[in-house]
């Protein structure tokens, strides 16, 4: 009865050792894993501070670009370089971002998963079920931590695109302001520049119209004089007559004088033309030649018109310039070199003769572009 015990008792003690010894195999190859394992956490560990400082880094980077586009000129050209720019800093940030997460996370979740089937596969055989409980649970709260690492990185990630979007709508924001600044600033100069136009104008319109009182004061003088000195010896005759005589004799003078130079000009007005356009005026020194458009609502295209004056042994012509216009009720007068202004549409500068033709038997005649006398 006792050996057979004693046969029972060392059959389980055989039974045992051998189960002591498969654990001990087990628990040995545990070791070798957690090393192992403890060997790709710190490897983990060291990508993960990799990671977070090459973030760190791209974000000090970004800043830096930040701060120098920032404080560039706000042209249209340097708004869409940096807003350019900064979309693909954007991008390149998400882009690594993404892989980076997507590639940890897949390798944390493969790697998590792994360990814990083979915890479970070997927790059935190992007898140290407390040791393994600790480590999953390190494992955990370094995949906790991870996960939070992850999270702020997430975090500061949502906080550069939120800084990098206020900015955007600080340059837009600026870039309004700059346009309707400069709106304002091209309404002003548009405005001034109608101004000066209008000046410039109006004093043309003074100039021609001093040219040509000072022309006509002139051709009044010479009329005076020449009928004052053709009245003179009437004048002399009539001196011995009584004071209030002598006035009305003057008067006399001057009112003839007057009469003779209203039929001078009556007479340039009736010389013959055919249209609307009609010779004005001729200066009798040759200065100018005066032309004029009577129509009351029609323009006249006298553009390479020929204006020829001859008399006196010489023959002058001036061609008008290629599409000049005169229009209704306006006139124009050509001057010779150096006897007036050129201010078109009101005056013309002839710069080839000093003078057009002079004496009693000038004659003056406005031909077409096609060589037809038109007054």
């Amino acid at each position: 009865m006792t050996k057979r015990r004693n046969a029972v008792i060392d059959e389980e003690c055989k039974r045992i050792r051998a189960e002591n010894l498969k654990l001990s195999s087990d628990l040995a190859a545990q070791r070798q894993l957690l090393e192992k394992e403890s060997l790709q956490r710190m490897n983990y560990e060291h990508q993960a501070q990799a990671l977070i400082e090459e973030c760190k880094l791209i974000a000090s980077s970004n800043n830096v670009k930040l701060d120098k586009y920032k404080y560039q000129d706000t042209t249209e050209e340097n708004r869409a370089i940096f807003r350019q720019g900064l979309l693909e800093a954007i991008a390149e940030i998400r882009k690594l971002y993404d892989e980076d997460t997507s590639k940890f996370r897949s390798e944390m979740e493969s790697w998590y998963s792994k360990q814990v089937i083979e915890i479970r596969t070997s927790s059935r055989h190992a007898a140290d079920a407390s040791n393994t409980k600790e480590k999953v649970k390190q494992l955990r709260t370094q995949l906790t931590e991870m996960r939070t690492n992850l999270a702020n990185l997430e975090g500061r990630n949502h906080i550069l695109e939120k800084l990098i979007q206020d900015l955007n709508y600080q340059i837009d924001d600026e870039s309004r302001v700059t346009m309707a600044h400069l709106s304002e600033k091209d309404d002003e100069i548009r405005a001034v520049r109608a101004q000066c136009q209008a000046i410039t104008v109006e004093l043309e319109k003074l100039i021609v119209e001093k040219v040509n009182l000072d022309a006509e004061i002139s051709k009044y003088r010479q009329l005076l004089e020449g009928e004052e000195n053709r009245t003179h010896g009437r004048v002399i005759s009539t001196a011995s007559h009584s004071f209030g005589g002598g006035a009305q004799s003057s008067v006399h003078v001057r009112s003839s004088a007057m009469h003779r130079v209203t039929a001078a000009n009556r007479m340039e007005g009736q010389r013959s033309a055919q249209g609307n356009v009609s010779i004005l005026d001729v200066a009798s020194d040759g200065s100018s030649i005066t032309i004029e458009n009577t129509s009351v609502s029609h323009d006249e295209m006298i553009g390479e018109w020929r204006l020829r004056s001859f008399g006196g042994g010489r023959d002058v012509s001036f061609n008008f310039p290629r599409g000049f216009v005169l229009t209704p009720k306006s006139k124009v007068t050509v001057y010779a070199r150096g006897k007036g202004v050129y201010a078109p549409p009101h005056s013309l500068v002839f710069e080839a003769e000093d003078s057009f033709a002079t004496g009693g038997d000038v004659h003056t005649y406005l031909y077409n572009d096609e060589n037809q006398v038109r007054t």
